[in-house]
């Protein structure tokens, strides 16, 4: 009787094209958790972007209103202000320091609107720029104000 010899282990090609196969899908589940993280952290930015946009906004809302019950009908002072904000939100009025990744660089830019039916008004423009993984992003912000009128 012959005795038949059963194959017991794989051959070198069969290792190396198994290996192959299995740090291809690695490499693919590497790149998809890499991809999801940038994402969560643009996220994060673009929120913490809009956050301090509406902020700025809502300043100058209360500062229109505290003219208003300081006994003037006021709106805030016309122009532009340049305002940064540093990775843990601390407001220093000016441009942000050359090569700050972290820091968000805000515009608040108010200019008059023509006056219409009696009412004077003021647009109210917030811009927000800042550093993604090296890709600049932006966003800009409305908003328009009446001065309070006595009727």
């Amino acid at each position: 009787m012959k005795n038949h010899h059963f194959k017991k282990s794989f051959s070198l090609i069969e290792v190396i094209i198994a290996s192959a196969v299995l740090i291809m899908f690695m490499l693919a589940g590497v790149i998809l958790i890499t991809g999801a993280i940038r994402n969560v952290v643009g996220s994060r930015r673009h929120l913490q972007a809009v956050l301090l946009a509406n902020r700025k906004i809502e300043e100058t809302v209360r500062e229109r209103d505290n003219n208003f019950f300081n006994g003037s009908a006021a709106l805030p002072a016309l122009g532009s202000t340049v305002y940064c904000y540093n990775a843990s939100f601390s407001e220093s009025v000016g441009a942000c320091p050359a090569g700050c990744s972290d820091c968000f660089s805000l515009n608040r830019n108010i200019v008059n609107i023509p006056p219409a039916l009696n009412f004077t008004a003021i647009e109210v423009k917030i811009t927000v720029d800042w550093q993604d993984f090296g890709s600049s992003k932006h966003l800009a912000v409305k908003r328009y104000l009446t001065a309070w009128q006595n009727f």
